[in-house]
């Protein structure tokens, strides 16, 4: 199913190109903007950009909340989405009783953050298949085995440009996975919120 929709993507990506390209071809070209004059000093970036910089949710390349939400659909976690409030994004939700999942997204569904908690006296993998979600970095295969081997401990480990941490509870254990950056996005988050 996920071949299908990537050929569907790929395919509707191929046809937009295109036809940018056929009306490009038509057309005149645009006129080059005149350069500034040399008596101006470029512009040095504001606080103002640096805050705003700091209130884009930053992502694990590559990924996409539906490689896991649908995943988790196969083993009977049915995912809601939300949008968030404070900022373009999503958050999905799901939860079986053994399993609960949160997924923070951004607008275009790039993983954040992932909270993945287990509930029960026999671990059945379920943090590890978490961790393999597909991403740029080909870490997921790692990730995974690193979390199925250190279940029930608390440990950390960063896996590409994300932070893997593994925590023991009263019942089972949770896993979270934060984008490089991510606890730097929430607290400027907080800030502005004030």
């Amino acid at each position: 199913m996920k071949k299908l929709l990537m050929l569907v993507m790929c395919a509707a990506l191929a046809a937009s190109v295109c036809a940018c390209r056929g009306d490009e071809a038509g057309s005149t070209p645009a006129p080059e903007p005149a350069s500034a004059p040399a008596s101006e000093p470029a512009s040095e970036p504001s606080s103002a950009d640096a805050d705003n910089d700091a209130l884009v949710m930053p992502v694990v390349a590559g990924s996409n909340a539906y490689d896991v939400t649908t995943s988790l659909e196969g083993m009977g976690i049915e995912c809601e989405r939300t949008a968030k409030n404070s900022t373009d994004g999503y958050y999905f939700e799901g939860s079986d009783g053994a399993h609960t999942i949160t997924v923070e997204t951004d607008k275009d569904y790039a993983v954040g953050y992932i909270r993945a908690d287990f509930a029960g006296s026999e671990y059945d993998g379920y943090l590890g298949f978490v961790a393999s979600f597909p991403r740029d970095d080909g870490t997921s295969q790692d990730a995974m085995d690193w979390v199925n081997e250190n279940y029930g401990t608390d440990a950390s480990n960063t896996f590409g440009d994300a932070t893997y941490e593994l925590h023991v509870s009263d019942n089972g254990g949770y896993l979270t996975i934060k984008a490089a950056g991510y606890d730097d996005y929430s607290l400027a988050l907080l800030e502005a919120a004030g």
